[in-house]
């Protein structure tokens, strides 16, 4: 496995409060016979009395259902108010090599589309978008993502993910990585991922729940090349922190049913999960 690096570089900033959700576009949405998926961020929708919730409460899905989706592959590492708190995430890219999808029937081959797919989550964007692909019979039960180091844009050039933002004390920090982790999503028990019931997928990343409010509380800070702070993790000094991160990218993530095929995460498709991220990013 390639050695993952880190930079976290602080310096001042600000604090945040709730938002809505948005989402990427993909094609070839409602076609007979395929499933499209797009990758959209789950930034946690503030619920009010007006769309379901108790006045000035945030939660990550509405229902129980939601809150398990919410959990991803639900390895209780981090508590929901350690997070990083909203909008303080600036920046957050990551290139994905491939989408493998794999059937239920073990005897069929995976479907593979090739990338490379960089997918900016602050922006809802997914360049190229990813194809639709056609349901093989039995339909699909997960697929796997590898992630895959890029030349450009300019931020990730040389790197599978670029990461900062802002910590609840005004703190900059920055995450620069060169993994070539696969990120994997299973179906949800009991269902299969059929054109007939779910044309239209999204897949929902956390990147607030990447990094914990602990995590960055405990970094220690050195003098950085234009004076300011920065905390330097490598895997040779900080191999558990680097392990969870490599969890969470996946296994904080829910993959949702698009009801209205939209390409956007609506309250209403927080209720319909129909698959969950893995924290098996190896």
């Amino acid at each position: 496995m390639k050695k993952l690096s880190f930079l976290l570089l602080m310096a001042a900033g600000s604090a945040a409060a709730c938002s809505a959700p948005g989402g990427a576009s993909s094609t070839g949405v409602g076609n007979p016979g395929v499933i499209s998926l797009s990758i959209v961020t789950d930034d946690e929708l503030e619920l009010t009395p007006d769309n379901g919730g108790a006045p000035g409460t945030c939660e990550g899905a509405s229902g129980a259902a939601g809150a398990a989706g919410a959990a991803g592959a639900n390895d209780g590492e981090v508590a929901l108010d350690d997070d990083l708190p909203r909008m303080s995430v600036k920046h957050a890219k990551l290139a994905l090599g491939s989408l493998s999808w794999l059937p239920c029937d073990s005897g069929l081959d995976e479907t593979v589309v090739r990338g490379p797919f960089v997918v900016d989550l602050v922006n809802h964007t997914t360049s190229p978008e990813i194809p639709p692909v056609a349901e093989p019979k039995g339909g699909f039960c997960g697929f796997d993502a590898p992630l895959a180091v890029v030349d450009g844009p300019a931020d990730l050039a040389g790197r599978s993910l670029f990461f900062d933002g802002v910590r609840a004390d005004g703190t900059f920090f920055l995450v620069y990585a060169d993994d070539e982790a696969t990120l994997r999503v299973r179906r949800h028990a009991r269902v299969i991922w059929s054109a007939s019931d779910t044309p239209a997928v999204l897949w929902a990343f956390r990147p607030r729940r990447w990094l914990s409010r602990a995590d960055l509380d405990a970094a220690s800070t050195t003098p950085w090349d234009d004076g300011r702070l920065a905390v330097v993790i490598d895997a040779d000094r900080h191999p558990l922190l680097l392990a969870a991160i490599r969890r969470r990218l996946a296994g904080k993530s829910t993959l949702f049913r698009d009801l209205n095929e939209n390409h956007e995460l609506d309250l209403e498709d927080r209720n319909v999960i129909v698959g969950d991220g893995s924290d098996d990013a190896d």
